[in-house]
């Protein structure tokens, strides 16, 4: 019979990496929203907020909570 903390110990740390790989990409959106922010980008392109936050996937509450 297989020893059940094997697969708990797998699984514990496939939970790890997943959750160091999703911090690391919430800094990185973060950190382009921020520039994106700075660069007042929805102006420079000509897009209404509602236009720009649909091309970037997200709501504004999202957006605005990156800034």
């Amino acid at each position: 019979m297989a020893d059940i903390r094997i697969e708990i110990r797998k699984t514990f740390e496939k939970a790890c990496e997943l959750h160091r790989k999703e911090k690391q990409l919430a800094y990185e959106s973060v950190m382009v929203i921020g520039r994106l922010q700075y660069l007042n980008a929805a102006v420079n392109l000509w897009m209404t907020d509602e236009e720009y936050f649909l091309k970037l996937g997200l709501t504004p509450d999202m957006y605005y909570k990156r800034c």
